[in-house]
């Protein structure tokens, strides 16, 4: 029909991957059938787990593929992640920076340090030089950050170390920890513009 629009392209694509199992798994299916038919009870249970099994992993391939051709990052749909992701529903890097300054007055040393690491992360984000992922270690982020902007890494390492230090060490930070961590932030706040 004239004008009627074909399938997409990953819609053809996944035709065609289905077209492929099917030839790939067409004689375990006529087995499976022979087995099934043949009234061996054990060799019944076999076929099914086996087939469930196969039906699995073939769910998961699919859905593998269909992720990494559907690339639905915050970058790829356009904007930052501190426009659109998780931490843009948190704050922006003024507004961490703003959330630390009033932890430290409440003497939550360790809230004020985690803030200022929000901070740094929203300033990499909205810097485009790291996009923020919630799903990153401290280290990865350091590592992403000194292939992009060398002389940024000194100034996040310590922000990174304090950080690590707050959130998860059983020791208590004290206003000296967030005096560095505060210093080290700013250092870090022109080196990422």
């Amino acid at each position: 029909m004239p004008g009627a629009a074909g399938p997409s392209p990953l819609e053809s694509l996944l035709n065609a991957l289905l077209a492929l199992l099917r030839r790939i798994f067409k004689p375990f299916l006529d087995w499976l059938s022979g087995v099934a038919g043949g009234g061996r009870s054990i060799g019944v249970i076999l076929g099914i787990l086996l087939a469930i099994v196969a039906i699995a992993a073939v769910t998961v391939l699919i859905l593998r593929i269909v992720d990494a051709l559907a690339d639905t990052s915050p970058r790829a749909r356009g904007g930052g992640a501190a426009a659109t992701g998780a931490l843009a529903q948190a704050r922006s890097a003024a507004d961490w920076r703003a959330l630390a300054e009033r932890a430290a007055a409440s003497r939550d040393y360790a809230a004020a340090i985690v803030a200022l690491f929000s901070a740094a992360l929203a300033t990499l984000d909205e810097a485009s030089l790291v996009p923020f992922d919630s799903a990153r270690t401290p280290g990865e982020y350091r590592r992403m950050l000194r292939r992009v902007r060398w002389a940024a890494g000194d100034p996040f390492d310590v922000l990174a170390e304090s950080f690590v230090r707050a959130a998860f060490d059983a020791r208590p930070v004290d206003d000296g920890d967030y005096v560095r961590a505060l210093h080290a932030y700013d250092d870090l706040r022109p080196l990422a513009a």
